[in-house]
């Protein structure tokens, strides 16, 4: 994710699993072209079902961690967006 506007991170779980309260999942799609996979390196820094998987409907879901994120869209237009207003804090 280094290098890259993150929209939003979640554990990605099959299409069709119910979502629960206080976890941040979201149906991964395997066609999804801006669903990335969050690099292992990362992992600690994340919730542990992100990689253990969560309990839903009396079963064990396996989880993929992702983030979302539109590259060629959000890698020129969120920084040039919000760097009028870091300009004051940036230092020589």
């Amino acid at each position: 994710m280094e290098g890259y506007l993150a929209r939003h991170h979640y554990a990605g779980v099959p299409l069709g699993t119910q979502f629960l309260n206080q976890k941040a999942t979201r149906w991964r799609n395997p066609g999804d072209a801006n669903a990335f996979d969050i690099p292992a390196a990362q992992l600690a820094q994340f919730p542990a079902y992100y990689t253990a998987g969560v309990d839903t409907g009396g079963k064990h879901v396996a989880t993929q961690p992702s983030w979302e994120g539109h590259t060629s869209i959000d890698a020129w237009s969120g920084p040039l967006h919000f760097f009028p207003i870091a300009v004051p804090l940036v230092r020589s």
